[in-house]
């Protein structure tokens, strides 16, 4: 989700899907706001990929998670930020589209990040 929230061009994010449709602004700074408030960069960095590693064990911290309420609004927010952004882009059959790709979520012919990505394609 950090990466969701980076500001970045030519990568796939919200800020660069934002400045295509030039609209909701609000809505992404208050996602980069939540990011940012409940250190998901740092955390990341720092005890879940753990790009930060210390040289020896004994500098090693205590396990750190960040809380599952914390993680299940961050991924709330930002679907629900992906389905404006789809509404807009694909206009009023964007609602038929997730409906169509969330019935074939347990179909294994086809990966689901892939299904996702064909989504404006589904006829």
């Amino acid at each position: 989700m950090s990466e969701l929230s980076h500001k970045s061009y030519g990568k796939v994010n919200f800020f660069f899907a934002t400045s295509k449709v030039k609209s909701l602004e609000s809505e992404f700074k208050d996602f980069e706001k939540f990011i940012k408030d409940n250190h998901f960069k740092i955390n990341r960095n720092q005890f879940i990929s753990h790009k930060h590693l210390p040289p020896t064990w004994d500098e090693h911290q205590a396990e750190h998670r960040i809380s599952y309420l914390t993680t299940l609004k961050g991924i709330a927010k930002a679907l629900i930020l992906m389905k404006k952004i789809d509404s807009i882009y694909l206009g009023e059959i964007s609602n038929q589209q997730w409906h169509k790709i969330r019935k074939k979520r347990y179909e294994y012919s086809i990966p689901a990040k892939a299904s996702y990505l064909l989504l404006p394609y589904l006829k």
